[in-house]
């Protein structure tokens, strides 16, 4: 007598593959897409998606900090037009977008592109100071 082997969902010779389901969010679908480096349909997505500053649970890295260190220029100026995009946000490891780009992109006219859209975004929602990651305590170098 053999076991029988039973599959929960999907066809088994697609084990392996990653699908996404129909009850993914809006959100999951566009952190997906950025991750995949598919912008363009990631862009096309983004009407869908109403909190533009999800962090993804993998990565801790809201859109934003993706396309930073990534130096996604095309995603970065349609995450721009949203109206709703917090500049001030900080990823799972406290880091805002211009320290990503900075560090992870290393792409230093980016970086500093994105520091002045952070102290815009401040200026604008009346913060005059904002918590940095290393709390008072500047780095060291390296």
């Amino acid at each position: 007598m053999t076991k029988r082997r039973h599959f929960a969902g999907g066809n088994p010779s697609e084990k392996g593959e990653a699908r996404m389901s129909d009850a993914t969010t809006p959100e999951a679908q566009f952190l997906s897409l950025i991750k995949g480096r598919r912008y363009q349909e990631a862009i096309a997505l983004m009407p869908q998606v109403a909190n533009i500053n999800a962090l993804d649970p993998d990565s801790g890295a809201a859109a934003l900090h993706m396309a930073a260190g990534r130096c996604a220029t095309i995603l970065l100026r349609a995450l721009w037009a949203r109206g709703d995009l917090n500049e001030l946000c900080q990823d799972a490891e406290g880091r805002y977008a211009s320290e990503v780009a900075w560090h992870v992109g290393n792409d230093e006219e980016l970086s500093a592109r994105l520091m002045e859209r952070e102290h815009a975004y401040a200026k604008a929602h009346g913060l005059t100071a904002w918590p940095k990651p290393w709390a008072g305590n500047e780095p060291s170098p390296d």
